[in-house]
């Protein structure tokens, strides 16, 4: 019978198979890496989320600030990948990466009411496959790093405002 872990090495497993979760890993998966069952760890689960606030007790404009921050994170490390990688496959995914990001910050923004809706144009749908193709051709044919930000930066406020016109 394997021994209790001592109280602070039972928080840390506990915020690792919180963060495993959160991550979107399955219950299977986060049970083996703990040498735990999968009920332990639904458990371990629930009892972070009953100690989490519920959104109404949550500062919304505080929420929304640090969101956005972390998708504007996910475009500087997606855009420092692009810029370092060797490989192109990696760099494509980068390129990718950057844009949903984008898309995603944008999206967030809509919902929020800090951009207009969609109105006239592409739809948001096609309006992020265009974006996907031409991420993937600029690839492909190798574009400086200099093409793809111009690029994207001029693509965000058409996105913002609906489309193309």
């Amino acid at each position: 019978m394997a021994a209790r872990p001592a109280a602070r090495e039972k928080v840390i497993r506990d915020q690792r198979i919180v963060a495993d979760r959160a991550r979107g890993l399955a219950w299977a998966t986060i049970a083996g890496r703990h040498g735990l069952s999968e009920r332990q760890c639904q458990t371990i689960w629930r009892d972070h989320l009953a100690r989490e606030p519920l959104p109404h007790q949550v500062d919304l404009e505080e929420s929304l600030r640090e969101t956005l921050a972390q998708l504007d994170a996910v475009v500087e490390d997606a855009a420092l990948l692009a810029e370092t990688t060797r490989n192109d496959s990696v760099r494509l995914g980068a390129i990718k990466m950057r844009y949903s990001a984008l898309t995603g910050k944008t999206q967030v923004m809509h919902a929020c009411g800090l951009l207009p809706r969609y109105e006239h144009g592409l739809h948001a749908l096609d309006f992020e496959r265009l974006g996907e193709t031409l991420c993937e051709v600029l690839a492909e044919h190798r574009a400086s790093r200099e093409l793809v930000d111009d690029l994207l930066a001029r693509m965000e406020p058409l996105a913002a405002a609906g489309g193309c016109r």
